[in-house]
């Protein structure tokens, strides 16, 4: 009826914009903006009437045109917050991409090594990846390791995944060829009072001799299982923290490829791509380039310690900024001042709010100035707030600061 035809009147436009995102799924937009469209008002003067008792009620949202402007809104924001999650091709990731494939393709373990926020768990999962895994007839599943795994939780997730085809015989089901199987954080395993870890021992056992010992319902002690046409992968990141150092008797099987951090360029190609709105799209290099030079510049300043272990940042505070600022309606940031203003509290909220002392507080404040006037311009500096008059340094100040007293008051050029 008239609610399909509309959210196919959506989804064309979608499709037609040349500004969109292409590895975001747009078939899903039909299904999306349908539950939207059903929140608005079904006519003009259902609209009217609902709005008239709303102060500010925007004409914009009105009729058809209105309902439309709004799903196409929320579309945008999905794709956005969406895209975070996927996989953008950069130089280094396609290179890694390619050899991983190679290496699988004739039944190699292959391990990814890089700092967090490098990527390996997004090339490991990409979703053209895993499109391929399946036309080949192999079944993809992931596990994710921690301080706590045990044993026989790794044991019975992978043989749930497995047929038995004869006596101590475990296979892929009868529709697959192989089982990929993703062990994620692989040094993320707690060893034990004797420095073992049995959980990777068990992995070891996998790839050493192709089987491991299961104990069979209801009968006592164990038994050999030999498990056939199962290929490994894993991520690991370099040990300190709450990661531990792996055995060599384990990382003598995988295929090692080094994931690099990421540099300047793949960060701003990652990032200004996640702006599918047109109306924020002409904000993200600005906003892009001005959060990898405060991530930059905390990552220098505030370094972990003993008494400071939570002052570990990667790209992914990056993405969270991003994040925050596109969850704003994209008119807001047509407004002056209001894109500034925005992204500061948004790195305040990301940053600012992991300091402890006053000092380190009032650091991450005298960046605001250098920051907006570089990337925003001189106009954009008058328009960010200031802490009150009479506001005394340090006073109030913890998790939740306002932005606003972050702002050293008296600072040099800052303000008029």
């Amino acid at each position: 009826g008239q609610r399909s035809r509309e959210a196919q009147a959506v989804m064309n436009l979608m499709i037609a914009n040349p500004l969109r995102v292409r590895w975001v799924h747009w078939q899903q937009a039909a299904v999306l903006s349908q539950p939207l469209l059903n929140a608005r008002p079904s006519s003009h003067s259902d609209s009217a009437s609902e709005g008239a008792g709303r102060p500010g009620h925007s004409s914009a949202l009105e009729g058809v045109a209105g309902r439309r402007a709004f799903a196409r809104t929320q579309l945008y924001k999905q794709a956005a917050i969406s895209h975070i999650e996927l996989l953008v091709p950069t130089v280094e990731t396609a290179r890694v991409s390619w050899l991983m494939r190679a290496l699988t393709a004739n039944e190699a373990s292959v391990l990814l090594v890089g700092p967090s926020g490098s990527g390996k768990t997004l090339i490991c999962r990409d979703a053209g990846a895993l499109k391929r895994m399946a036309a080949a007839g192999c079944i993809a599943t992931a596990y994710f390791l921690c301080a706590r795994t045990q044993v026989g939780e790794l044991r019975t997730f992978l043989e749930r995944k497995l047929e038995h085809a004869a006596f101590g015989v475990l296979r892929p089901p009868a529709s697959a060829f192989a089982v990929s199987l993703l062990l994620d954080d692989l040094n993320m395993v707690k060893p034990d009072a004797h420095g073992a870890s049995p959980p990777l021992e068990l992995v070891r056992q996998l790839l050493d001799n192709k089987g491991w010992h299961s104990r069979q319902q209801g009968k006592p002690g164990f038994s050999w299982r030999t498990i056939e046409r199962v290929h490994t992968r894993a991520t690991l990141a370099p040990a300190g923290g709450a990661r531990y150092p792996v055995s060599e008797r384990v990382l003598r099987h995988f295929c090692v490829l080094a994931c690099p951090p990421l540099n300047d360029e793949a960060m701003t190609t990652i990032y200004t791509s996640a702006f599918a709105d047109p109306l924020a799209r002409s904000w993200a290099p600005r906003i892009v380039a001005a959060t990898i030079s405060l991530y930059k510049a905390t990552v220098e300043h505030l370094r972990p310690s003993i008494a400071y272990p939570h002052y570990t940042f990667n790209p992914r505070d990056i993405s969270r900024v991003v994040q925050g600022v596109l969850v704003a309606p994209s008119e807001q940031l047509e407004k002056a001042g209001c894109a500034p203003r925005l992204w500061w509290h948004e790195c305040s909220r990301v940053f600012a709010d992991r300091c402890n002392t006053p000092e380190e507080l009032f650091w991450f404040g005298s960046l605001c100035a250098p920051l907006v006037r570089a990337h925003f311009g001189e106009e954009a500096l008058l328009q960010m707030p200031r802490r009150a008059k009479g506001a005394a340094e340090g006073s109030r100040l913890g998790r939740g600061t306002s932005f606003a007293q972050l702002i050293p008051r008296d600072l040099p050029g800052i303000f008029a």
